[in-house]
């Protein structure tokens, strides 16, 4: 098991969760605006950060969860807020809420644009998953078994895209490492987040081996 708890085939090498991004070529300016998840988040994270072998802090998967525009509806907010607290109490998470592109503009124009600043919004080296209605469906053990080979991999950010209300633009499906659908049916974007959000939860506790999947 990794020092969360979470059961890995082999001791992976993660980025610390607090560490500061640099790209080619970039000065350091201000990082991305982020929506915080919780007020506690951060203080949860370090409170938990594991220590390595020598007393080194061990390094971790961070897990993003990227979305076009702000979370509009009341109970999916409050239901958000319920799920990542839970959340942080296995790995760093972090939700990247984008700004809306403004419009009116034709749809493959509007889907262009929101892939751009979703992908320029991206950690370096990140693992993008993009949530698509028409990408693969897996069941949740299979999803979870999924997430465990990245970790295994030493993967230092993965990030999960919630699209705009046309959808993915067809840069970040090149981009994405699995597009993956939650449901043939059709959902409200604000209600895919929370959606999922719970969907990650219930695989954390899988991993750890804890029984909420069966509750």
């Amino acid at each position: 098991m990794d020092p969360y708890g979470l059961r890995l085939a082999r001791r992976p090498y993660f980025l610390r969760a607090a560490a500061r991004l640099l790209r080619p070529g970039r000065t350091l300016g201000r990082l991305p605006r982020l929506r915080r998840a919780g007020a506690a988040q951060a203080a949860d994270a370090r409170e938990g950060e594991p220590q390595a072998r020598g007393g080194r802090r061990a390094r971790i998967v961070k897990l993003w969860l990227a979305a076009i525009g702000k979370t509009k509806t009341p109970f999916v907010a409050d239901g958000l807020a319920h799920y990542e607290k839970r959340l942080v109490r296995y790995l760093p998470y972090e939700r990247l809420e984008l700004p809306d592109v403004k419009g009116p503009l034709p749809e493959a124009e509007q889907k262009r644009r929101e892939a751009e600043r979703l992908l320029a919004a991206l950690p370096h080296g990140a693992t993008l998953v993009a949530l698509d209605g028409k990408g693969k469906s897996l069941a949740t053990e299979a999803f979870a078994a999924w997430l465990q080979g990245r970790m295994n991999a030493g993967t230092a950010h993965i990030v999960f895209a919630v699209g705009g209300a046309y959808g993915h633009g067809e840069d970040v499906l090149r981009r994405a490492e699995l597009a993956l659908s939650l449901s043939p049916l059709t959902f409200p974007h604000d209600l895919v987040r929370l959606i999922f959000a719970e969907q990650l939860y219930r695989i954390l506790t899988i991993l750890k081996g804890e029984p909420y999947h069966h509750g």
